[in-house]
């Protein structure tokens, strides 16, 4: 499945990290405080996406009474209180541990803010691991095309040797901008109806992805 491919990048939050749900708490917490309906898991995975002010706009937040600004730093505060309640998705360690072995390229591509990006990253010990760990400069997650393109040039490899690993339709779109191969996992933040409109292959875990590792 992935013989010609040399480095490996990782979304991280809902692809490495187990945190949709929590990304799905936190925000009811803030849609009831303001009287707005919450949401369910099939809600969430329906209308979540890039930019996230969008997201912010189709759960019925008034960006003229509140600024986008102050909506993201409520919740990027509350979700950095909880964070440690997160786990990593089930194999994580245990394939990324391998794939180094196997002496894969790893690298993170993430929209989450790139100093609470290196403090989760470190915190579960998986620094070792990857040779590039790139966030946004802030923690609005207007999107990474930008910084997909960034990472390419550090890498000095060329696209067909990357696969871009993730679990959302945006990662798709990152990994058509950068030129690489994408897998998707099903994983909490977009549904597998979502993913497979992609036209990508779709899995549910990560050992159908690296069934020989």
């Amino acid at each position: 499945m992935i013989a010609h491919h040399k480095t490996i990048i990782w979304d991280w939050n809902g692809t490495l990290l187990n945190d949709a749900w929590l990304c799905r708490e936190v925000m009811n917490v803030s849609l009831a405080r303001r009287e707005l309906p919450t949401m369910d898991e099939a809600r969430y995975q329906a209308i979540f996406d890039f930019p996230v002010i969008d997201y912010y706009q189709r759960l019925g937040f008034d960006l003229e009474k509140e600024s986008f600004e102050e909506l993201g730093a409520e919740f990027i505060s509350a979700y950095e209180e909880q964070r440690s309640r997160c786990t990593l998705q089930s194999g994580a360690y245990g394939l990324l541990e391998k794939l180094n072995r196997s002496g894969y390229c790893q690298t993170v591509l993430s929209a989450y803010q790139h100093d609470a990006l290196l403090t989760a990253v470190e915190g579960f010990g998986l620094l070792d691991f990857f040779d590039e760990v790139l966030g946004l400069d802030d923690i609005y997650a207007h999107g990474k095309i930008e910084q997909g393109r960034r990472l390419m040039e550090a890498l000095k490899t060329q696209p067909s040797d990357c696969l871009f690993i993730g679990d959302t339709v945006h990662d798709y779109e990152v990994a058509c901008a950068m030129g690489v191969d994408c897998r998707l996992v099903v994983a909490g933040n977009h549904s597998r109806e979502k993913l497979e409109t992609c036209g990508v292959p779709v899995y549910d875990n990560f050992h159908d992805i690296f069934p020989d590792l």
